[in-house]
């Protein structure tokens, strides 16, 4: 490979750095621009609400990291009622799996749904594993 070639292919590479960068901005803007705040129970929280048909949540694994699922739940919005949520965050106290799996139950309580399907991975898995264990009706 010439020096000419192996500018070209670092240029590619940096290009297409960049429209990974803007891809994934714009999907971050698909879920931040329609979250709604909400208020459940004194958590101050956001949500994505959106689509129709059965639901499908979500579960995030922390906050900030939405946008990984974005075209995920754009997907499903076409034949779905697709929800995410904010994951509640506290500096002060450690919030185990349960505390999470309330999280979810809390978000379904507000948003009036009493059976859904799930999707979530990492440290999100571990709290929709124990809600389904506690509340097996829900899924």
């Amino acid at each position: 490979m010439n020096i000419i070639q192996k500018q070209q292919n670092e240029t590619q590479l940096d290009n297409s750095s960049i429209l990974e960068k803007e891809e994934f901005q714009k999907n971050a803007n698909f879920i931040y621009q329609q979250w709604k705040t909400v208020n459940i129970k004194e958590w101050n929280t956001k949500i994505l609400d959106i689509g129709h048909g059965e639901p499908i949540i979500f579960v995030p694994i922390c906050r900030g990291l939405e946008a990984f699922d974005s075209l995920l739940i754009q997907h499903f919005a076409k034949t779905h009622r697709v929800i995410t949520f904010e994951r509640r965050e506290d500096e002060n106290k450690i919030l185990d799996r349960k505390n999470r799996a309330n999280d979810i139950k809390q978000v379904l309580d507000y948003l009036n749904i009493q059976k859904a399907h799930f999707i979530s991975h990492s440290s999100g898995s571990v709290a929709t594993t124990t809600l389904a264990i506690e509340l097996p009706l829900l899924f």
